[in-house]
């Protein structure tokens, strides 16, 4: 009989009216004419299978389940199917209705707007599967926390690709303990109940998300290079502030470290290596990043000598401050010290590269140190002469403390 129901172009639909006229004969079921590789449907010009071999069901928790109680409309008791065949009307959450909730990582899942699902790509089949559909618990199930970016990756190839390559999925092959995988951060509560938040209040929540992982776990915080504190000052940094206080262009987690390609510092590809962190910081601050460019240490950096400054070396990572603030590192009482003397005061880096150790010496001996020191209103530092992001060498003509720009330069202060 199985001859007889290939739906195709050859056989059309209505002979299969006439065959089946009295419906089911007895003891036969729907997989006695559907269970035929070679069985389809051809509707609008698209080969639609309907193929369906009992051994899918086999070992699911569907397995004891009659065709019907899914497809309505089209069970054995209702034949002949109607011409032409309607599309088989299969709603699962008939069943698995509280599971719409757990769900809502894919917005409009088990809305009741039919077509908005389908357009979507969302429908219980396209993830699950249609007819073979593991049990959570089984070896099979797609959604593993080992299988979920291939499985995710079918509708989100890009983000799965950055996964793969972050410091998460690393952690995940080498078999830690809470390493997140997809499912972790996207059925999070602080992630899908921000949807449709303030933008501001929205960003604050995923920075929020990422510290319940990042210091509320012991387990995952005592990775941490430098320990807890590293990750929390962010809060009182000039971009915490600002984001806490409503405003929405200021930089998160995700904005320096990126969503799904999250890696360490030290590797070449994260957004915060030293060799890609300007052009991560330009993302807020063009001009700044445009005047170091064009700086020596921009020059040297580019040469392959890592132990030029970068935004970070300067200004922090986590706790940046406002250059106003006293506990800055780039506040003009700290900058010598704290910031230019490092490297311009150091004798490892003065031995390796040929400079002069003694640069801060000579200036805190100096007038401008000396009340810098003291308590000075106005305080003149490095920067002020030499320049914050743009320095330069005293050769270089557009250097502010090239022989022909030093009159303009000290007449900032002494006109």
């Amino acid at each position: 009989m199985k001859q007889f129901l290939k739906l195709n172009t050859a056989v059309p639909a209505i002979a299969c009216l006439l065959i089946f006229s009295a419906g089911l004969a007895a003891g036969e079921t729907c997989l006695d004419c559907h269970d035929d590789p070679e069985m389809t449907l051809d509707r609008d010009g698209i080969e639609i299978s309907l193929s369906v071999s009992a051994d899918e069901f086999a070992g699911t928790p569907h397995e004891d389940f009659d065709c019907g109680d899914c497809h309505a409309g089209l069970d054995e008791d209702d034949l002949p199917h109607a011409d032409p065949i309607p599309p088989a009307v299969v709603s699962c959450l008939d069943c698995h209705g509280d599971l719409a909730a757990a769900h809502a990582f894919h917005p409009g899942f088990g809305e009741p707007d039919e077509e908005t699902v389908l357009e979507e790509g969302i429908r219980c089949d396209s993830c699950h599967g249609r007819h073979h559909i593991p049990a959570v618990e089984a070896e099979d199930f797609p959604f593993t926390a080992e299988r979920q970016t291939s499985k995710c990756g079918t509708c989100h190839e890009e983000e799965s690709i950055k996964y793969l390559h972050c410091a998460h999925s690393r952690a995940l092959e080498a078999g830690v303990e809470n390493a997140p995988a997809c499912l972790d951060c996207h059925t999070a509560e602080l992630v899908v109940d921000s949807r449709g938040m303030d933008p501001a209040r929205h960003k604050a929540q995923l920075a929020d998300f990422c510290i319940s992982c990042h210091v509320d776990d012991p387990q995952v915080s005592g990775q941490t290079l430098y320990g807890t504190p590293f990750i929390t000052s962010y809060a009182n940094s000039v971009h915490g502030k600002a984001l806490y206080e409503g405003n929405e262009n200021a930089p998160t987690c995700i904005d320096c470290h990126d969503s799904h390609s999250v890696a360490r510092a030290s590797d070449v590809d994260s957004p915060v290596n030293r060799g890609r962190v300007v052009a991560s910081c330009s993302q807020c601050h063009p001009g700044a990043a445009e005047e170091y460019l064009h700086s020596i240490h921009a020059e040297v950096l580019a040469k392959g000598y890592l132990d030029a400054p970068v935004c970070t070396d300067c200004h922090g990572e986590h706790n940046i401050l406002a250059h106003t603030d006293p506990n800055s590192p780039v506040a003009p009482v700290n900058m010598a010290e704290q910031v230019c003397g490092n490297c311009h005061g150091s004798v490892r880096l003065a031995e390796r590269y040929g400079l002069d150790s003694k640069k801060l010496e000579t200036f805190e001996d100096s007038f401008h140190g000396l009340a810098s020191r003291g308590g000075a209103v106005e305080v003149v530092n490095c920067g002020s002469c030499h320049g914050y992001h743009d320095v330069r060498t005293s050769d270089d003509p557009e250097s502010l403390v090239n022989p022909r720009n030093l009159a303009r330069t000290c007449g900032q202060c002494h006109e």
